[in-house]
């Protein structure tokens, strides 16, 4: 699942086919959008920013950098992280489950044709290397892709944020710490 501010979205990214571009941090997507990496009709996609991630932070800067630059008024961004109510433009949030624990946003790769329909609530990856491919291949590109991933280190290895990232429920769920005594 994920959610999306609509209301904010321009009418003519309602429905599209984008071309992926997954970062595993804030900062390192950041960095590609204020140095022009980013190009009109990509897919940012913002992942390990979720609460098992890094906690959850809000992914304000990028989505704010991408909603204010007229070229990239036709791209949008994507993350396990979450957005505020201020935020503007093509912007999706909290994609459950979230790329730390596996999820989809996880298996992204470079290229990766993305369509999104915001009437039909279809968000899904449909492409590999800008070439369309069967919902079959797809399946069957996504399973080698999970067999091969691996998660990644715990990036706080002690303190509260670590406990948080080993008790936090998905972001579809709030995010709420579950502990089983």
């Amino acid at each position: 699942g994920a959610v999306i501010k609509h209301t904010a979205c321009p009418r003519e990214m309602f429905s599209a086919i984008l071309y992926a571009r997954p970062f595993d941090s804030e900062e390192a997507c950041i960095d590609a959008v204020l140095h022009h990496r980013v190009k009109p009709g990509d897919a940012v996609f913002i992942r390990y920013e979720g609460p098992k991630g890094s906690g959850m932070p809000e992914m304000f800067y990028t989505s704010e950098a991408i909603s204010s630059d007229k070229e990239l008024g036709k791209s949008i961004a994507l993350t396990d992280g979450r957005f505020s109510g201020a935020s503007t433009g093509p912007v999706i949030g909290h994609c459950s489950p979230e790329a730390q624990s596996g999820g989809p946003i996880a298996l992204v790769e470079e290229g990766d044709l993305i369509e999104l329909d915001v009437k039909e609530r279809i968000l899904a990856i449909v492409g590999v290397k800008g070439e369309r491919k069967t919902p079959e291949e797809m399946d069957a590109i996504l399973a080698e892709r999970r067999r091969n991933w691996k998660p990644k280190p715990s990036k706080y290895p002690r303190g509260v944020l670590r406990l948080f990232s080993d008790l936090a429920a998905s972001p579809m769920k709030g995010a709420y710490l579950k502990y089983d005594n």
